[in-house]
């Protein structure tokens, strides 16, 4: 593999791999950065694991994907998981406290390119991206605009409608929560949905005949997800959403098939991966349990069955949906087939997850790409973007 000039052919690349985080997500990253830090080549590369922990310190984090793995608990016989987090336990020392410090030549850091494996707000969202991008530090992945646009539902929604494609009618809230007697989060007991607000819900849920669902705008991995099919059950899915993020969205659910599409490359040729479906089988959603917890409750298919015509409409939305948000590095676009072949975006995930057992790596490893090559991928592409505007 020919690097960038930068980057001596006889020494090791220097990738800084950054996980953990200040969002609810930050389980979710460290499970993504265990799966990265056993798949990049050591003889490739010289890996500084840097983890961020809940409370936003950062430390240099030992070289052990083991440590960032869930841990099985037996408790009074029922089996549960302690998900992975960032604490002093697994780090070496603190970064100094001033994070203008944080650059590429500092104290022998001297990191060649970012691996950033943030989830969520402050991480997914163009937060890192932009301080990455203002000390002149490559990273993998998308941008700023592109990162934060796909963050946020809302956004996501309009920038695919101007590009013409089909997203599920939605309705977007700002809601302020206030603190109860208990120091619970909680809905004004006044509050009431407005009118305008109402109708449009029941116009796109057929007056409750179709469930609807209630995210926060700015959430992932399902967390602060609600399907509602009735009206009674809306006001508690948007104070739970509300919990995670004053910003919700409450959408129409589309009948149709889960399908997800990988996408890799840059502003001038990204490419598209092989299909894959998400089947449910122990919910009636794609939530956080049967991504992370109870797997055995979901089923992710690659290559499903599909006729010729609905295969190459769903790979053409997803690689406008790329376009349209002005994508490079990598992003999985989550699409819903309806009986009638249309196509809807469902989100453009920017740092989809990235276990080697993720259906992103799944994808790509169907077109011949296995897990430690597509690191390859996204560090040579990082190496050989241009700093500054692109």
């Amino acid at each position: 593999m020919c690097y960038n000039s930068s980057v001596e052919d006889n020494k090791l690349v220097r990738v800084g791999v950054v996980f953990g985080g200040v969002s609810s997500e930050h389980s979710i990253s460290c499970l993504t950065a265990a799966g990265v830090l056993r798949a990049l080549n050591r003889e490739m590369y010289k890996v500084v694991p840097i983890g961020i922990t809940k409370e936003g310190t950062w430390l240099y984090v030992r070289d052990s994907p083991e440590q960032l793995e869930p841990k099985l608990l037996n408790k009074r016989g029922r089996r549960k998981y302690a998900m992975p987090e960032v604490s002093n336990a697994i780090g070496k020392h603190k970064f100094n406290s001033n994070i203008v410090k944080f650059k590429a030549k500092h104290k022998g850091l001297n990191l060649d390119v970012v691996l950033p494996l943030l989830h969520g707000p402050y991480g997914e969202d163009g937060s890192i991206q932009g301080l990455f991008e203002m000390f002149g530090i490559k990273y993998a992945g998308c941008g700023i605009l592109s990162s934060a646009v796909g963050q946020d539902k809302h956004f996501t929604k309009l920038i695919c409608q101007q590009a013409g494609l089909k997203v599920a009618p939605w309705v977007t809230l700002r809601i302020q929560l206030v603190e109860d007697r208990r120091g619970r989060m909680k809905l004004r007991k006044d509050f009431v949905l407005a009118e305008e607000v109402l109708k449009k819900v029941q116009d796109f849920s057929n007056n409750w005949k179709q469930a609807v669902f209630v995210k926060p705008a700015r959430g992932g991995s399902s967390f602060g997800v609600s399907k509602v099919q009735k009206e009674q059950d809306l006001l508690p899915a948007i104070e739970k959403a509300a919990s995670m993020d004053p910003k919700v969205i409450i959408e129409q659910g589309i009948e149709g098939r889960e399908i997800e599409c990988a996408l890799l490359g840059d502003h001038y040729a990204a490419k598209t991966s092989t299909l894959g479906e998400i089947k449910t089988t122990k919910s009636d959603f794609y939530n956080y349990d049967t991504k992370y917890i109870s797997k055995n409750g979901v089923k992710l298919i690659v290559n499903p069955a599909m006729d010729h015509k609905n295969q190459e409409h769903c790979l053409e939305v997803a690689l406008k949906a790329f376009e349209a948000l002005d994508a490079e590095g990598l992003s999985r676009v989550d699409m819903f087939l309806t009986t009638k072949g249309d196509v809807y975006i469902n989100e453009i995930n920017t740092l989809p997850g990235f276990t080697e057992s993720s259906m992103f790596p799944s994808l790509v490893a169907k077109d011949g790409l296995s897990f430690s090559q597509l690191l390859d991928s996204l560090i040579q592409e990082a190496l050989n973007r241009p700093k500054g505007l692109r």
